[in-house]
């Protein structure tokens, strides 16, 4: 680790090498303002299916993202 983290005790950590994090980010050529390249990302995002989950997960999220607000 570059620096020190503090972790609880009996915390399991995973160690992986960082290449295989590799996120491929966009081209200059499609990071376009112009109207196609948004609707093109648009459209992408809407393809995009919605994420399932429970009641109780629902609910989960709901508690913490209330919990965050505060």
């Amino acid at each position: 680790m570059d620096e020190p983290a503090t972790l609880e005790e009996g915390r399991r950590l995973y160690v992986m090498p960082a290449e295989e994090f590799a996120c491929e980010g966009m081209t200059e050529e499609e990071q376009g303002d112009d109207p196609e390249s948004i609707e093109r990302w648009i459209a992408e995002c809407n393809a995009i299916p919605p994420l399932e989950m429970s009641a109780e997960d629902e609910a989960g999220m709901h508690t913490w993202n209330q919990r965050m607000k505060e």
